[in-house]
């Protein structure tokens, strides 16, 4: 996880430096030419594909851990978890539970194995839910919308705003 954090920072660096360099070209700022377009692609390239590989592989060592913590829990604690197994991998992947089933499964594993909760509790949602696990939530769904909505929003509206009058349609 640490080594794609660093992954999306390099390639969060790439993807402004390359919105900077395309800005001062189609401004028709002195000094910018091909060479820094195509730099800047070659940079692009460099941390995108160690980004995506990275990335991929933090995912599936996450859930793979996620999983194995899950039936570990279950050693510690009785209690029914509130997700079926199946959930711990899916619930990444199938649209609107995928935005708080995670969070879900990693409270009740998170519960199920503190020392303080009893063996045989019937509920664990009963105990308190973890706050670092609701700063993580947070922070993930809100890297997510970043990503997804403001990045590429901003992005939209910069090229429309080099479009010429009467194109955007």
């Amino acid at each position: 996880l640490g080594a794609s954090t660093v992954t999306h920072l390099l390639s969060t660096w790439s993807d402004w430096n390359t919105y900077s360099v395309v800005h001062r070209y189609l401004g028709g700022m002195p000094n910018v030419d091909d060479a820094d377009l195509n730099r800047a692609d070659a940079i692009a390239k460099v941390t995108a594909i160690p980004n995506v590989v990275i990335s991929v592989a933090a995912a599936v060592v996450f859930v793979v851990w996620l999983w194995r913590a899950r039936v570990n829990s279950e050693v510690f604690c009785q209690a029914d978890h509130r997700r079926s197994h199946g959930w711990v991998l899916a619930s990444w992947f199938v649209p609107g539970p995928n935005l708080w089933y995670p969070k879900q499964i990693v409270d009740d594993v998170w519960l199920a194995s503190d020392p303080k909760t009893p063996v045989y509790t019937d509920d664990l949602r009963r105990f308190r839910t973890p706050s670092l696990t609701s700063v993580w939530w947070i922070a993930w769904v809100g890297a997510l919308a970043f990503d997804v909505v403001v990045r590429r929003f901003l992005m939209w509206m910069e090229v429309l705003r080099w479009l010429p009058a009467g194109t955007a349609s």
